[in-house]
C-alpha cells in the first residue's frame, strides 16, 4: 500500500520529465556519403527546461542500421561516451555505407533526467537519416 500511495504522489506531482524535456540530435553526423565511403554518426542527448541528465546513473544507446550501413559499434555505456562528464551525453561512432539510396539508423537511448529533488528514467527513440550516393 505504502508503494502505491508513493508512486501516486510521484505521478501526481509536478516536475516530472516529459519527452519536451530533453532533444536527442544528430549534429555532426554525416548526412550524405558516397557508396564504400565512411562516415561518422553523432548522437547527443541535450536537457531543456532545468533538468540536466544525470551523469551517476545507467545511461545506455542501441543502434540498428539499414542494411546499407554497416557501423562500428552499435551499443554504448556511459564509459562509452566522448566525455562520460558532459553535460549534454553524446556518442560517436564511425560507419562505412554500402548501398546508395536513403539509410537510416535507429537509436533506442535510455538515461535519466534530474532536477534538484527527482530523477526520472527516460527512454527515447529516435532515426537518424543518412543518403548514400
Amino acid at each position: 500500500m505504502n508503494t502505491l500511495l508513493l508512486l501516486a504522489l510521484i505521478t501526481a506531482g509536478d516536475g516530472l520529465a516529459t519527452d519536451k524535456d530533453y532533444k536527442l540530435v544528430s549534429d555532426g553526423t554525416s548526412a550524405k556519403v558516397k557508396a564504400g565511403a565512411q562516415g561518422t554518426l553523432v548522437l547527443s542527448v541535450l536537457a531543456l527546461n532545468g533538468f540536466k541528465v544525470s551523469q551517476e546513473t545507467p545511461f545506455t544507446v542501441k543502434l540498428a542500421p539499414t542494411a546499407g550501413l554497416k557501423l562500428a559499434a552499435e551499443q554504448f555505456a556511459r564509459k562509452d561516451l566522448v566525455d562520460p562528464k558532459a553535460k549534454d551525453p553524446q556518442v560517436k561512432t564511425t560507419f562505412t555505407a554500402s548501398a546508395k539510396g536513403a539509410q537510416t539508423v535507429k537509436a533506442d537511448v535510455v538515461f535519466f533526467l534530474c532536477t534538484d529533488k527527482l530523477c526520472q528514467r527516460m527512454t527515447a527513440k529516435t532515426d537518424v537519416a543518412i543518403t548514400v550516393e
